[in-house]
């Protein structure tokens, strides 16, 4: 990767709403100091979500939620990994019932108590899983639908995604389909992300999602993006795990960048 894609990467960890990504990071504040600028972590098996975020934090790097992902692809050189290859998030999206008996689903790109490394474990581990999502508090769904217009909280009649293809559409119907915008953090993120995935990857995108409606408790899945097969809402958490992770700070130094990780 050249510094095209790491300036983007870096701008876009810069420019994220404060509280989102942790701010010892963005000082440059390390448990352990990154000798590279970007880092990909990946783990396979059942704990490869939880295993492949832990490792990115424990190396001292910063895993990207969707949106800032999606602005590190649009700033990216043509022939940068990060185009080509599938990266899991931190992002979220959960399906349950608010207060008032409305269903719906929340697309969700900030720490949370369901997010925590910690709780994917477990959830895994103990074999809570629902189609390859995991539940979420109820009190935690009502907070966090308390939070929709925010910028990183962004809701969705249940019904409508429901009703909404699950594949290949084109790119030119993509900004239409009710999980594009709340997927990759508001209108403007979507157009320029779209424009850089027809440019590279031609007229057609994968929206994917599923119904994760459960009548007793919310339900939650981690959000993959991929290039060819787009926006892919079906990642369950006992899956293998791909990190795109960025190092922000005065103490990090690049080293070899090329040689490791290609142009």
């Amino acid at each position: 990767m050249n510094n095209q894609t790491i300036e983007a990467a870096q701008k876009a960890l810069r420019n994220a709403p404060e509280g989102i990504y942790n701010q010892k990071a963005l000082k440059g504040v390390y448990a352990k100091t990154p000798k590279e600028l970007i880092q990909v972590f990946y783990s396979k098996g059942k704990h490869g979500v939880s295993d492949a975020l832990a490792n990115c934090a424990k190396a001292g790097y910063e895993a990207l939620y969707i949106p800032e992902l999606a602005l590190t692809r649009v700033g990216a050189e043509q022939g940068s990994k990060v185009l080509t290859k599938w990266y899991l998030t931190p992002s979220l999206r959960v399906t349950g019932t608010t207060k008032q008996g409305s269903r719906i689903s929340l697309y969700v790109h900030m720490p949370t108590d369901f997010n925590r490394l910690e709780n994917i474990r477990n959830v895994v581990e103990e074999g809570k899983l629902v189609n390859g999502a995991g539940f979420i508090s109820q009190e935690e769904f009502n907070r966090l639908e308390s939070l929709n217009g925010n910028e990183r909280v962004f809701l969705v009649p249940y019904k409508t995604l429901k009703g909404s293809s699950s594949g290949v559409i084109s790119v030119d119907d993509a900004l239409d389909h009710p999980q594009t915008i709340p997927f990759l953090g508001g209108v403007d993120k979507a157009k320029a992300y779209l424009a850089k995935h027809k440019q590279v990857c031609g007229s057609i995108i994968g929206i994917w999602h599923s119904d994760d409606f459960n009548k007793k408790d919310p339900l939650g899945r981690v959000l993959y993006l991929g290039f060819s097969n787009g926006l892919d809402g079906n990642g369950n958490l006992d899956n293998d795990g791909q990190v795109f992770g960025v190092a922000l700070g005065t103490q990090v130094v690049s080293e070899n960048l090329e040689t490791r990780f290609g142009k």
